[in-house]
């Protein structure tokens, strides 16, 4: 890289090559090259809090970001002199990362070994008893008196019947205490992958896990060609909502109309909370005039419904409308360029009368 922008700094336009057609070809090859190196750096890193991998992603991002912008060549070379250090020290931190890991997994290993270990000494122990009793049982059929023998074996056989017993109610205990722990530990991991990126009140996603969706969706998309639109959504008028009914039925007029605009969508499209009464849809691989459709089906969908708010007294219905701004991403995006029209597209859909869908064919 170094090279090959150095070879041509010394021409007098902004990006250090010449102006033509062939050179600028092959500028923006090496542009989307970089970018899809830079994106490949970032997935392969491990996702971790201890190694501060976010913010080595971020730096990722922005890096690849400058690219986009087409700054001067001297401050992208500054740029990635800086950068190029953090990643070769990220990469060292990983590999030591990974090494004290195996290390860790290594340990554990041994303790299995020598939990199991432990395990087949409670059974030799047990099996001890049974022989120590199969020995006294063999015993007994050297006496002469029947009478005798057969006190003899009841008394031998009670004494192994409790010996079963005592190991299989060992055993159980055992496997109901570690089930137990693994249930436990499977139910809070649960808990806390879904609080970290549902929104509370809605059942949508919320905006931290927007936010990382988007980024990692544009990086993706900007490398392979997966074409997406966005639809920013917000609820018309919603404060006269609170104003007239109170915050727990503002509560539900907002998650009533966040389900439904989530079930008109499909199983691979992405919803969220962006904030407030304000929505965010991603559909997967939709054009802008697929997705100006979707939006209007949308619209159409909550301003023809009388949306039942429970919390009303006599089961009371609302007529709700809402308002949608549709962009669809470009290579030249970033995850900020592509909401930034959506959201205009959005203020538009408002100023023209509200309860409507504008593409960001209409701010242009």
């Amino acid at each position: 890289m170094d090279f090959f922008l150095k070879k041509n700094k010394k021409t007098p336009n902004e990006t250090g090559l010449p102006d033509n057609p062939v050179n600028m070809e092959t500028q923006e090859s090496f542009f989307t090259a970089i970018r899809a190196l830079l994106y490949c750096l970032k997935e392969f890193s491990l996702d971790s809090e201890e190694l501060k991998t976010k913010e080595y992603r971020k730096s990722m991002e922005n890096l690849s970001e400058k690219f986009v912008a087409k700054n001067r060549t001297k401050k992208i070379l500054s740029a990635f002199d800086k950068d190029k250090k953090k990643i070769l020290l990220f990469i060292n931190k990983q590999k030591n990362y990974i090494y004290d890991r195996e290390k860790e997994f290594r340990d554990i290993i041994e303790l299995l070994n020598k939990a199991m270990l432990s395990l087949n000494s409670e059974n030799q122990n047990f099996n001890q008893k049974i022989f120590q009793r199969s020995e006294k049982i063999e015993k007994i059929t050297l006496l002469d008196d029947i009478k005798e023998i057969k006190n003899a074996l009841k008394q031998e056989v009670n004494h192994i019947k409790t010996a079963i017993t005592e190991k299989q109610k060992h055993d159980a205990d055992h496997l109901n205490i570690l089930s137990g722990q693994v249930n436990s530990l499977k139910t809070e991991l649960k808990k806390a992958k879904t609080a970290a990126v549902i929104d509370g009140l809605t059942g949508l996603h919320n905006r931290k896990a927007f936010d990382d969706f988007i980024t990692d969706l544009v990086a993706q998309s900007s490398v392979i060609d997966s074409g997406f639109s966005i639809l920013m959504a917000d609820i018309d008028d919603f404060k006269q909502v609170n104003d007239l009914y109170g915050h727990q039925a503002g509560d539900e007029a907002l998650t009533t109309v966040a389900q439904r605009c989530e079930k008109l969508t499909r199983d691979n499209d992405f919803s969220a909370r962006y904030g407030g009464e304000e929505f965010v849809i991603i559909l997967m691989g939709a054009s802008l005039k697929n997705a100006v459709k979707k939006a209007n089906q949308i619209c159409n969908n909550i301003s023809s419904t009388d949306h039942l708010i429970k919390t009303l007294q006599d089961n009371k219905r609302l007529k709700l409308t809402i308002s949608i701004g549709i962009a669809t991403f470009n290579k030249k995006d970033t995850a900020e360029t592509l909401i930034g029209r959506a959201d205009k597209a959005l203020y538009a859909a408002k100023a023209l009368g509200k309860n409507r869908a504008v593409s960001e064919d209409y701010i242009e």
